[in-house]
């Protein structure tokens, strides 16, 4: 394992074996995808932000900005593998 993405859930006792994609949920022994935290478009977005880069400053100067980020918890949950490979 090289690579465990940003915001990536790794679940408790996981035997992690290969990269993790950003934002994946990954569980069991071997780890496996069990889906992705948000739509690849919010990923993007996230990923593109690098959010956790800025000083604490900046982030309370740009707060309305990071309000778009909010997620809708009833959006079904994004299960293709494949597509993941277009983010980051």
């Amino acid at each position: 394992v090289t690579h465990i993405g940003d915001g990536a859930i790794i679940g408790a006792g996981s035997v992690v074996t290969k990269n993790v994609p950003p934002f994946a949920i990954v569980a069991g022994n071997p780890a496996r995808l069990i889906r992705y935290r948000f739509s690849f478009d919010l990923i993007k977005e996230i990923i593109d932000s690098s959010w956790w880069n800025l000083d604490i400053d900046d982030l309370r100067k740009q707060e309305g900005e990071f309000l778009k980020f909010q997620v809708d918890l009833n959006q079904p949950p994004i299960e293709s593998v494949n597509a993941v490979q277009n983010v980051g």
